[in-house]
């Protein structure tokens, strides 16, 4: 039976925790799709006598498939950057024009979760659900994320309905309600980081979703310092330009997503633990000539970078990680007149 747990739960943390663990055991946290060329593949993450990691197989055969593996590196400011070549084998067009991409379809019917389709590859409607948190709002089923940034890389999608789960389709958009839940549900996961992606600012899926990733060290965003500007405490010093709230700042944390969202800009929030950062993304700046095959997500803004290719994770440096970055974020001042302040 699935675990249902309140938001204010202590135990959330560490019952996402096993649970994911025990699906992964029952080989849940894989897929199998075809390749452009034909070619059938089964990937994930799995269990070995040298803990979780990421495998892909030719379908069929269980012959590897050739991924590169490759310790993470850290450049000497701090950024972190990560090979994960699995995400170059997702179902999707390779990004290669730099700016802003097309706006997906908000129609249900053709929603890339398969939200009405348990036939559509990698539906939500056939991935288990490891756990239900309930929030004042809504309430919110924890699944897989089948090509995951980490071993530890969940779902949470808000769900209806007990014999038969259904997943109200929601555009991927934020109202007050949902940034208060994500702020206690934050405090709640306390091994995890909790990310929402708006479109063109890394989310591929026009459906609305919160991302966990379970990531033991500290982002190099933590160690950022942050400067007062008219009453807003900037990150100070990071490639990534954006805010840093605590807990207690939330109704300011409101303010400021809702008014970029009201002004159609793109953002990412990342909460982890108490602190929360709201990075506010140039629209046109959306795929950038520097990483031309990757989408900066909130992970990005926070300092750890994923590339899908050899190429990409020997080419990152620190001097084109913080190129990206701040030609990807808005201003300061930018961020300023979104809020009002002139």
């Amino acid at each position: 039976m699935t675990p249902e747990l309140p938001v204010s739960s202590d135990a959330i943390s560490e019952t996402l925790s096993n649970r994911l663990s025990w699906a992964i055991e029952q080989r849940l946290v894989q897929q199998e799709l075809v390749r452009p060329d034909g070619t059938r593949l089964r990937l994930g993450v799995r269990k070995t006598d040298r803990g979780e990691e990421f495998f892909a197989n030719y379908g069929g055969t269980g012959k590897p498939f050739p991924v590169a593996h490759q310790k993470p590196r850290r450049t000497k400011s701090g950024l972190i950057i990560k090979l994960n070549e699995l995400r170059k084998l997702r179902p999707a067009a390779p990004l290669m024009k730099p700016g802003r991409l097309p706006d997906l379809d908000p129609n249900p019917q053709t929603c890339s979760f398969g939200c009405l389709n348990p036939a559509a590859s990698g539906s939500i409607l056939k991935r288990p659900v490891l756990l239900r948190i309930k929030a004042p709002t809504h309430e919110f089923a924890v699944m897989p994320q089948l090509v995951p940034l980490e071993p530890a890389h969940v779902l949470l999608v808000p769900c209806e309905g007990r014999e038969q789960v259904s997943f109200p389709h929601l555009d991927q958009v934020l109202t007050e309600q949902l940034l208060e839940e994500m702020v206690e549900i934050a405090a709640a996961l306390q091994d995890w980081t909790l990310v929402f992606n708006s479109m063109h600012a890394g989310a591929t899926v026009r459906h609305f979703h919160l991302q966990a990733v379970g990531l033991s060290e500290p982002l190099p965003v933590e160690r950022a310092g942050t400067v007062q500007r008219a009453g807003w405490p900037l990150l100070d010093k990071f490639p990534a330009r954006g805010i840093m709230f605590d807990e207690a700042q939330r109704p300011k944390l409101i303010d400021a997503a809702l008014a970029l969202q009201e002004r159609s800009l793109p953002f990412n929030l990342l909460a982890r633990r108490r602190k929360i950062f709201l990075f506010g993304r140039n629209p046109d700046q959306e795929i950038i000539d520097i990483f031309p095959f990757t989408r900066f997500a909130a992970m990005e803004m926070a300092g750890v970078i994923y590339t899908s290719s050899q190429e990409a994770f020997d080419g990152a440096t620190d001097e084109t990680i913080t190129t990206a970055l701040t030609r990807t974020t808005l201003t300061a001042e930018e961020l300023l007149e979104v809020l009002g302040i002139r």
